[in-house]
């Protein structure tokens, strides 16, 4: 039987989860899959249409440094719909 890749899970820093978390689900339609406990948690995961994406909080000095950030690139079905429901979203 032959192994192979099922998913991956892009994480991106955030300066704050819970922020993120908001911006995501209210504004661009993910819904919360799982955050840390308390009120202020450092990891989170959203989905959205079969995609997943990780948060992780990163202190201001991390933002400070001049480092590589990640991208991502998101291919999606039918943009001008997409756009329409972000432009609805102040996005």
């Amino acid at each position: 039987m032959k192994g192979y890749l099922k998913q991956i899970h892009p994480v991106l820093p955030v300066k704050s989860v819970t922020e993120a978390i908001f911006y995501y689900t209210q504004k661009l339609g993910f819904k919360l899959a799982f955050k840390d406990e308390g009120d202020d948690p450092k990891y989170a995961g959203i989905t959205r249409d079969g995609i997943e994406i990780h948060l992780q909080w990163h202190d201001e000095k991390e933002w400070e440094d001049a480092i590589d950030r990640p991208l991502l690139r998101i291919y999606v079905e039918d943009v001008d719909a997409l756009f329409d429901e972000y432009k609805t979203q102040d996005v």
